[in-house]
This record gives C-alpha cells, structure tokens and sequence, in this order.
C-alpha cells in the first residue's frame, strides 16, 4: 500500500488529469493493486518513472544523508555502497552473518531473490563479507557470471540498475535461459527458501 500511494503521489504530480482513473483502475482492474497501480503507470509514464517510484521505496529504509534524489541512480548506488547507512532486520542481518562465514569449500553462497532493494548484498558486506551481482529483469544465463564472494541474482531487476518486473505480463513472460540456468546452477545444491 505504501508503494500504491507513492504512485499516486506521482499521479499527482505528474499526470494530475490521471489521478481518478488511476484510483478507478486499481480498485476495478481485478488483480491486486502493487500490480495494478504499476501496469497503470507504465501504460501512462513508463518504465523509468516505474523504476524511480522503487528507488524512492527503498530510499524511505536509507538512513544516510543526505538521501539521494530517486530520478539520480548513481546517487543511489553510492548509497547503495555505505552499508552502514542501511538499518537491517535482525534476520537479513544474521544471514549475511552466514552467508560472510560460509566455508567456501562446503558452501557456494549464493542468492535468488526477487526483491529489487540492496539489503542482503548489504548484509553481507555489512558482516566483513564481498558480494558481487546479477540483475536479470529479462531473459540471462548465470552460467557466465563469477566472482569473488556471495552471489546476489537479482530475478526481478534491482532498485538502481536496469528495469523492476511488476506486472502479470511482466512476470509471466517465458525466461527459457534464466529457467535452464537456474537449474543446472542449483543441481546437486541444498537450497534454502526464505520469506
């Protein structure tokens, strides 16, 4: 709900002939409203004013300062580096505990998530740890990426780089490379689902 009323805080500014339209659609469109309210914005504005609408969502848990402004995302990834400045959840912070322990001989650390904020790549440098990234907002293959440290796949595109997936048909478009990679990357692995 919190990003619906960003939206519309964006309606108002930005399309203020839009607004009642926008309320009517997501309260008609039939399917939940953060997919609505983004379908909406990306048939009127597109997918830069989507993505700037992430970036000031995940801005709002910055405790830096100054806060960046959301349309600079070079702003936002050096904020993105001061992980001091990033307040965590106990839980987000013992994972990067782990992940950052992780003996590399038994364990590949490795993360799928398709949340688009910095908070588990954070954490584990937070913890003295090294991550290095993925950010698939379409079709990839993992297989071509290495590094040193924790793997960090962004599915659904990441809050400063590229594009964020919100819709049904964003969601839903077939991604035969990222499905194939994914599973010969995740064969003969233990896989750990948190929610």
């Amino acid at each position: 709900s919190g990003v619906v009323e960003l939206i519309r805080q964006h309606y108002h500014s930005e399309f203020p002939d839009a607004v009642a339209a926008f309320d009517q659609y997501i309260a008609t469109s039939g399917i939940n409203q953060y997919q609505a309210a983004f379908r909406h914005l990306n048939g009127r504005g597109g997918l830069e004013d989507a993505n700037r609408i992430v970036r000031q969502a995940v801005l709002k848990a910055y405790a830096g300062s100054p806060i960046p402004d959301a349309k600079d995302r070079k702003a936002c990834e050096r904020a993105e580096s001061l992980a001091e400045d990033w307040p965590l959840s106990p839980w987000v912070e013992a994972l990067g505990e782990l992940l950052n322990r992780a003996d590399s001989r038994r364990l590949d650390p490795l993360i799928l998530t398709t949340n688009f904020d910095p908070f588990l790549s954070v954490s584990v440098r937070r913890s003295g740890g090294t991550t290095y990234r993925s950010v698939l907002d379409r079709d990839g293959n993992l297989g071509q990426v290495s590094g040193d440290g924790c793997h960090v796949v962004h599915l659904h595109g990441h809050w400063c780089i590229g594009d964020t997936l919100h819709t049904p048909t964003q969601l839903a478009t077939e991604r035969r490379g990222l499905k194939e990679s994914i599973r010969r990357l995740l064969a003969n692995k233990t896989l750990v689902v948190l929610g």
